[in-house]
């Protein structure tokens, strides 16, 4: 709702008025859950956050399209469970599968590989 996207849109701009003060790169990372990927979700969340990340200048790594090209029998072992109260949390598997994706997509991104190989000269 409204009131949720300008919630939002605020952290949004704090994370990247500290992350500037730090001389940090804020990224945001989409992850995908059951029901994203079931299709239950609208697209309507993936295009408010892709127009905070081209409004703000902020990157946005999203990962459902990696995670929707997985075979169903792939995906389930990725999330802690179906039960409510752990759904959308990801197991070992799932955490181990979306560092290696976010280390790839950084990796690939001109302006954040920059950044990130002169911190390490």
């Amino acid at each position: 709702d409204e009131h949720t996207r300008k919630i939002l849109h605020e952290i949004f701009e704090d994370l990247k008025n500290i992350n500037e003060q730090r001389s940090s790169k804020l990224v945001l990372i989409y992850l995908p859950d059951m029901d994203t990927l079931a299709g239950e979700t609208p697209g309507e969340w993936t295009e408010f956050l892709e127009g905070e990340s081209r409004s703000l200048g902020v990157p946005l790594i999203n990962l459902v399209s990696e995670f929707g090209a997985l075979p169903y029998q792939e995906v389930v072992p990725l999330f802690i469970s179906q039960k409510q109260m752990a759904r959308g949390h990801l197991s070992v598997a799932g955490n181990n599968l979306v560092s290696k994706l976010i280390h790839d997509k950084l990796m690939n991104a001109p302006t954040i590989s920059a950044a990130l190989q002169a911190r390490l000269r």
